[in-house]
């Protein structure tokens, strides 16, 4: 049975919000090209799904711009290298945290540390680059990376864990002469990805201008 946790209607329309199934992970550059963090995580397990060539291919260049020997280094020997690195240019090309995991009952992930040392621990690292930046336009900052990859962890940390979705309005007309109440579906969309009540306020707020009467019912339920 579908899950829709938000549900109202007005005398014209209905809205449902509803669990999407068949959601895309938002780790997906071909789907979302405006991410620009890169997650390395050490074995299969924890595995969050990003081109281990593309991770690899952005350590050379910063490796290179570094002074760092990229000859025969896995991808994690690179990484360690430039964590390790005393070059003072390396803040101008890259932001770089540990990634961690906590697996109990489902897995959830973070830039901190969990407090339960038996069922967490580091599993990777999650990073940017100055040229990931230039390619959506940003100016470079590590206050604006720290940002963006808490962001991105925190999104791909909800479609983990279920809280992916989208929403349907239907359309109500009575039957003329028996008085049946019909519903038309006419809009339908899903991607949405977060906590549902803020996913339905940010639907609100974008998408149903175009009925009035929904947002006068979510607004007296929400007031």
């Amino acid at each position: 049975m579908e899950y829709t946790p938000v549900s109202f209607r007005s005398d014209k329309h209905v809205f449902e919000l509803f669990q999407d199934l068949h959601a895309t992970s938002p780790r997906q550059r071909d789907w979302n090209e405006g991410t620009i963090s890169l997650i390395y995580t050490v074995g299969h397990k924890y595995s969050i799904g990003d081109d281990e060539n593309l991770v690899k291919d952005a350590l050379y260049i910063v490796a290179k711009k570094l002074g760092i020997s990229t000859y025969e280094r896995s991808t994690r020997q690179l990484i360690e290298a430039i964590i390790a690195s005393k070059n003072k240019l390396k803040d101008k090309y890259i932001y770089i945290k540990p990634l961690y995991v906590y697996d109990h009952s489902g897995v959830t992930y973070s830039t901190t540390p969990f407090s339960c040392r038996w069922d967490s621990g580091q599993c990777g690292w999650i990073f940017t680059v100055a040229e990931e930046f230039k390619r959506v336009g940003l100016k470079w900052s590590h206050e604006v990376a720290n940002e963006n990859l808490k962001s991105e962890l925190k999104e791909y940390d909800n479609y983990q864990q279920g809280n992916c979705w989208g929403f349907s309005i239907n359309e109500i007309s009575n039957c003329g002469s028996c008085d049946t109440e019909h519903t038309e579906s006419i809009e339908c969309v899903s991607g949405f990805i977060g906590d549902y009540d803020d996913v339905t306020k940010q639907i609100v707020t974008d998408y149903l201008s175009g009925y009035p009467d929904l947002v006068a019912v979510y607004e007296k339920q929400n007031s």
